[in-house]
């Protein structure tokens, strides 16, 4: 088979009903199918039994009905992912025949691992490529979460000191004023030169006060500001709609998308997580959008997260509706009147809705005979689509931007790491490999994955030899001109394979490859006549060339 999807897992969400859920990732064998539940708490448990897989349907039945359990409840997650054996079982004879089928199932195997390694490296951080190898430790990493936790603590406990500090001084500022008017009484005893004296030692203190007074309180604000004295997940209203005069917080308001939020936001997303109530679909949420403008739901898909968009006037609580949407307007105004009996020009109107019936005759018909004629109506919403597009009035309000706490704002050292992680995060590995370690690099480019960079080479002699100069692979391209012209590449290193082929008539295109190790020595056979198209070696990704 060939493997062109690079998706591994399937996450599903509960709702109490679904027993069926769609496995539609290649697999190798049905063995390879691992199965986790997570709780609304986040607790992930392994599943070993009560499920089935067919392989036909590309299905998974959990829990089966033979289990006695009942279906997947709302909160509760299920997550299918494929996990291929780490075995290599094809075993190739020298000089053996080579069926392609049994070549064509290694390769795919070895591919469905590199997805599987790819999707474990995407969900791991990743310092930058100019980090110091004495930086990439564990202990190193925590060791600057530890700090950064301790610093937000020390900014809280410095904050109230300051706050003791300035209460202090007041309290110092207030008892020097008592002492000086007790003696400027004293001194007026003593006479003007020495009032004068007094007070203006008096006001030298009382303004040196003052000044530690005015520090204190500016050092407990600044403290202060570095801390968020909110819950995460806590919806609060600001009169600005500035990120920096609400820290620690996302807007609301925006409906803007964070990718890898949940490496930005850990706790925050975590939360979420156990909060189901508060997220819908990416198709809902679009919906949403086009029918009311707005949408007051989470939507959280691998790791990134859209924020709700709260545009419109929010409704007083109700328990019992929860959170829900209706559009803005006013109620509609109907009402029509009509022939009624009679004949001629004589008969009476009936009316209804807007147009009350005064019980006596008001009108003739407007055309016709006894029964018959044209009817007229009174819509409002004809006039203007703000009728009859609510229930109620919409009250006249004032604007505030909703924001939510989402980390907490003494964290400056994590929130910046985070943010260089989230760059790093989208560089995906099946476009890039330079994000892998030296090792994950060096086994990708043993498998001779093809680059973007390769190296044009002059084809010398038949029987030439040319060595490797990384992970890579040769290749020769050669059109025939009569039957019979030939092309081989050899790789001479112990267990490296050959590759090559003949013409069976002129202007058949020969194309031989034979993958390499750096330093590997490959020999090239051809017949001479030949009309070259490329003689080349291509670099491996993540080859240190490259």
């Amino acid at each position: 088979m060939t493997v062109s999807m690079q998706l591994t897992k399937r996450i599903y969400q509960g709702n109490g009903i679904t027993r069926r859920w769609d496995v539609d990732f290649p697999l190798v064998s049905s063995q390879d199918v691992c199965i986790r539940i997570v709780s609304p708490e986040g607790t992930e448990t392994e599943v070993s039994g009560d499920f089935s897989l067919d392989l036909l349907t590309h299905t998974l039945t959990y829990p089966t009905l033979e289990s006695g359990k009942e279906p997947l409840q709302s909160g509760w997650r299920l997550t299918v992912f494929r996990q291929t054996p780490l075995t290599q079982e094809i075993d190739l004879i020298r000089q053996g025949e080579l069926d392609a089928e049994v070549l064509e199932e290694g390769y795919d195997k070895l591919t469905l691992m590199v997805q599987e390694l790819n999707e474990k490296v995407n969900r791991s951080i990743k310092y930058p490529i100019s980090t110091q190898e004495q930086n990439l430790d564990t202990e190193h990493f925590l060791n600057n979460i530890l700090r950064a936790k301790e610093g937000a603590l020390s900014a809280a406990e410095q904050a109230v000191s300051s706050a003791e500090q300035a209460r202090e001084s007041a309290a110092n500022a207030q008892d020097t004023i008592a002492q000086v008017e007790a003696q400027i009484s004293e001194a007026a005893l003593q006479g003007k030169q020495t009032v004068l004296q007094a007070g203006q030692e008096a006001q030298e203190r009382i303004s040196a006060l003052g000044e530690e007074a005015k520090k204190s309180a500016q050092e407990a604000k600044q403290y202060a500001e570095k801390t968020v004295a909110k819950c995460i997940g806590e919806v609060f209203y600001s009169q600005s709609s500035s990120e920096q005069d609400n820290p620690g917080s996302l807007p609301l308001f925006t409906g803007e998308s964070v990718s890898s939020a949940e490496t930005l936001y850990p706790d925050f997303y975590r939360w979420l997580t156990q909060h189901p109530e508060l997220q819908t679909t990416p198709e809902a949420y679009e919906q949403a959008l086009n029918t009311f403008g707005e949408c007051p739901y989470y939507v959280l898909a691998e790791g990134s997260l859209r924020l709700p968009k709260l545009a419109h006037f929010i409704k007083m609580a109700n328990t019992a509706e929860g959170i829900g949407q209706s559009s803005a307007g006013l109620p509609n105004i109907t009402g029509s009147f009509s022939p009624g009996s009679g004949t001629g020009f004589s008969s009476n109107f009936a009316r209804d809705g807007a147009f009350t019936s005064g019980g006596a005759s008001h009108g003739n018909k407007l055309n016709g005979t006894n029964g018959e004629g044209d009817s007229v109506g009174f819509d409002a919403s004809m006039s203007n689509p703000i009728y009859g597009s609510s229930s109620t009035v919409t009250p006249a309000h004032t604007t505030l931007y909703p924001w939510v706490v989402a980390y907490h704002a003494g964290q400056e050292m994590y929130a910046t790491q985070a943010e260089k992680w989230n760059e790093l995060l989208n560089r995906k590995a099946d476009i890039s490999l330079e994000n892998l370690s030296a090792e994950g690099a060096e086994q990708a480019a043993a498998l001779s994955m093809p680059g973007e960079r390769f190296e044009g080479l002059n084809l010398l002699e038949s029987a030439s030899t040319y060595t490797a100069p990384a992970c890579g692979y040769f290749q020769l391209t050669i059109q025939a001109v009569e039957a019979g012209e030939y092309i081989r590449l050899q790789n001479n290193t112990a267990g490296g394979i050959s590759a090559g082929m003949s013409a069976a008539s002129g202007g058949v295109l020969l194309s031989a490859y034979v993958p390499t190790q750096e330093g590997d020595s490959v020999s090239v056979y051809y017949t001479a006549g030949g009309v070259i198209h490329a003689f080349r070696f291509v670099y491996a990704r993540g080859s240190r060339r490259v």
